[in-house]
């Protein structure tokens, strides 16, 4: 089995729209006590920015499968480790509770994918640009131009295809996206650990985002290969 997940990649037939970056501006008054004279105001304009098109891969810690890795996986449900605890949730999908996360792992078999017939990890890499010009086949992400900015247009991005009937029969819904992320204290991976009443509570550095799958391996054997996909577009059923 092959797990690729170490960037956000995109689906052909649905998309999802995720909450805005925007652009603040804060106004700053000081005044000098001891005189009684003040400084002129200044106002500063700021961009409050959140990953969108893609994950740097030193945000992922660790995933299950390993890459290139063979053995029999039908019986554990194939999730990827990233550092920064917060980042499933960054955005928000129109329409969901805070719970849900902006971002699914899915699993794919031979055969299942048009660009990737041997689950073997094949993708396309585009510009942003290219992307929401719809320069390959499949429906681009429903993000409005204005919240792109301008650094991010010629950036490139992974995507992949996915045909409409088979996303509609294994992308999760929303309520199962919440389901399948959450946090996890630093330690080993088998680590138990039962927190007391009077236990404080973990630093957020001390926490790691899981990010677990809604499909098994089959069964059967064979090639599979796993993304870490966007949800950017309409709000998950």
């Amino acid at each position: 089995m092959r797990s690729e997940a170490t960037a956000l990649r995109r689906r052909s037939s649905r998309r999802r729209t995720a909450c805005r970056s925007r652009r603040c501006s804060r106004r700053v008054d000081q005044s000098l006590d001891a005189t009684g004279a003040s400084l002129p105001t200044h106002r500063q304009l700021f961009d409050v920015r959140e990953l969108r098109f893609e994950i740097a891969a030193t945000d992922v810690q660790a995933c299950y499968p390993l890459p290139g890795a063979s053995g029999l996986y039908s019986q554990v449900l194939p999730h990827i480790t990233l550092d920064t605890a917060a980042l499933p949730w960054l955005r928000r999908l129109p329409g969901t509770s805070t719970a849900t996360p902006w971002m699914a792992l899915l699993v794919f078999r031979e055969d299942e994918l048009p660009g990737d017939p041997q689950a073997v990890g094949v993708v396309d890499v585009q510009t942003v640009r290219q992307l929401m010009n719809g320069a390959l086949p499949g429906q681009p992400p429903r993000i409005a131009p204005e919240y792109i900015f301008d650094d991010e247009w010629d950036r490139a991005c992974t995507t992949i295809r996915v045909p409409g009937e088979l996303f509609s029969a294994i992308a999760p819904t929303a309520k199962d996206m919440a389901a399948l992320a959450h946090l996890r204290e630093g330690g080993p991976p088998d680590a138990t650990h039962n927190r007391s009443g009077d236990e404080p509570e973990p630093e957020l550095d001390e926490l790691n985002a899981v990010v677990v799958a809604n499909r098994f391996p089959s069964v059967d054997g064979g090639m599979h290969v796993v993304h870490l996909l966007s949800f950017d577009g309409p709000a998950p059923a």
